[in-house]
């Protein structure tokens, strides 16, 4: 039945411009005759970002956006800094925007003792761009920043006024190389106003029963902070300030911040994605609990969804520390992406090897008892949820698998066997999924080649079997946190491309194939560390990352590769 593997899902995620050259215009008198101190913040603006050492960052943004569509203006902006003689490329520049393409405002910091110089030269400039009649140019004003003289500079006089007291508000007291600010709020909102405009155009009246959920927990959310620093590898520290405790951040700000669970550490090797959570005591999670068995029962009948429910309280949020990882066989998945790319024409038989190749298989560890588990996907195994309107049914055998396998005794495996009630359409795949008894701790694992799943689950359970631990080093496993994720390059290009059709298939693989040619063929992991800090009714969270060298060049000869799916840049 559906609603289990939509619980597995939940606990994945829950448990755990345009350049161009300047002219002179009149800035209002507000922000051209008094510094732009802590009264006019930089964080008025929805979006900001500041490059604290242009000269030194500007050449590794050509190379990562080089050969990339929809990027040109980026490399237009950089040429023009460089050629502007009044800029100091030692000092920040700053960019302030509402998050509308091409509104935006930015400031360059002046050369100590050339302010009057560079007025001049913007009226020379001004002059001479209004007597050849040429469009498409930013006005600009040179005023009192934080840090003394800067030009500031933005598309129109409108948006300099609304922008630019940001632009020339220079972060105090910055260590990084950049910075990124957001209002989440203002991103949201964005966000959702692009997702009700898609829906709309697609002809799509339904409602999403988690909207409400999300719209509480982002209303809580206020200021994002992004600082990345470069020294031939990324240091990358995330801040968000949370402003009151829906019920997700309630249960984020309970989890304890400590060293990783065994389960972490005995993921298998070749995870692409692993992560793991601590889970707040029972107490904390209560209300959460109701909201996510809510959307999980909305198919059941009445009787059901009680059932359905009894069993979800028994193993959703129930305290317990929890594993995650997924991931492929790569050399397979490699082999056919290549086959399917260097074809010049797709047939079914081909395509369908591919999606075999690149289908994953997902597996959890829980510091929780067997018992507990089989208990719960038995009851809810017997439930008839979300049947209505499918285009197939399906039956489930549950049995001991074969000794063939190598699995430990009492391991049950379910067996989902997948029908078309229209005889013409083809059936889905049919999905494994095991529940393996490890001591006091019970491992689950689900996908469609039994064969992948039982080989990562025997390495998980063996002492001598190949893991994580082993790969990712001692750093993350000794760490203390909240939660912790590492993943690789070549995850960033598989990860979150479905196998629903051919095109996203041939996507997907054109993608593997172009990660494989990274120079280690994307295999570097990357690890991300996160902490929950409570502070009265709201609170922090924190997330650093560390990108070594390796994964750096990952990263780049991956952008280089040209992604075409972005829009390509207009040249207004």
């Amino acid at each position: 039945m559906n609603i289990r593997l939509t619980s597995f899902a939940l606990l994945a995620s829950l448990s755990a411009g345009c350049a161009g050259a300047h002219t002179n215009a009149p800035t209002p008198k507000e922000a051209s005759s008094q510094p732009a101190g802590k009264s006019a913040s930089a964080n008025a603006a929805p979006f900001a970002v500041t490059i604290a050492k242009p000269r030194k960052t500007f050449p590794l943004l050509r190379q990562m956006i080089a050969h990339r569509k929809g990027y040109a203006s980026i490399g237009q902006l950089i040429d023009l800094f460089a050629a502007d003689e009044d800029a100091d490329l030692e000092r920040p520049v700053v960019f302030t925007t509402t998050g509308k393409d091409r509104v935006f405002a930015y400031s360059l910091a002046i050369v100590p003792g050339q302010e009057k110089t560079a007025r001049a030269h913007l009226e020379k400039l001004g002059i001479a761009a209004v007597a050849g009649g040429k469009s498409g140019k930013f006005v600009c004003d040179v005023v009192r920043g934080s840090d003394g003289p800067r030009k500031v500079c933005a598309g129109n006089e409108e948006t300099l006024a609304t922008l630019g007291p940001g632009a020339v508000n220079v972060p105090a007291g910055m260590t990084s190389d950049l910075r990124f600010e957001m209002d989440t709020t203002v991103a949201a909102k964005m966000q959702k106003a692009r997702k009700q405009a898609a829906k709309a155009a697609a002809g799509d009246t339904s409602k999403d029963a988690s909207d409400a959920f999300v719209d509480t927990a982002v209303a809580d959310l206020g200021r994002f902070t992004a600082d990345v620093s470069y020294d031939g590898g990324f240091d990358v520290r995330l801040a968000m300030q949370v402003k009151g405790q829906s019920p997700i951040w309630h249960t984020v700000f309970e989890a304890p911040a400590k060293a990783p669970p065994t389960t972490f550490a005995l993921l298998p090797e070749d995870s692409e994605i692993a992560l793991f959570a601590h889970a707040p005591p029972p107490g904390a999670t209560k209300e959460l609990r109701e909201i996510a068995e809510a959307a999980l029962v909305s198919d059941c009948s009445e009787g059901d969804a009680r059932a359905a429910r009894e069993a979800f309280d028994t193993i959703l949020f129930t305290g317990g520390s929890v594993a995650f990882a997924i991931g492929y066989d790569r050399s397979k998945a490699e082999s056919a992406a290549k086959s399917l790319v260097g074809k010049a024409g797709s047939n079914p038989d081909s395509v369908e090897r591919a999606r075999i190749a690149l289908s994953s298989w997902a597996l959890f560890g829980f510091e929780e008892p067997t018992e507990r588990w089989l208990g719960a996907l038995r009851k809810l195994e017997s439930l008839d949820c979300n049947s209505k309107g499918k285009t197939s049914s399906t039956k489930t055998r549950i049995v001991s698998p074969t000794k063939a396998l190598g699995l430990p005794a009492g391991t049950t495996e379910f067996v989902e066997v997948h029908t078309a009630k229209n005889p013409k359409d083809k059936p889905k795949p049919t999905t494994y999924i095991f529940v393996v008894p490890d001591g006091s701790r019970t491992w689950l694992a689900i996908g469609e080649d039994e064969l992948a799943i039982a080989a990562r689950l025997r390495a998980s359970v063996d002492p001598k079997g190949r893991h994580l631990g082993e790969r990712v080093g001692g750093e993350l496993l000794r760490t203390p946190a909240t939660g912790a994720a590492v993943f690789s390059a070549e995850a960033l290009a598989w990860a979150g491309h479905d196998l629903d059709s051919t095109p996203s298939i041939l996507r997907s693989a054109e993608l593997l194939v172009a990660a494989a040619s990274m120079p280690t063929g994307g295999r570097t992991p990357i690890p991300v560390s996160f902490v929950s800090s409570p502070d009265g009714k709201g609170g922090e969270l924190r997330l650093r990352s560390r990108v070594d060298s390796a994964a750096v060049g990952d990263v780049i000869s991956f952008l280089a590769s040209g992604d075409d799916s972005d829009d390509e840049d207009d040249d207004d």
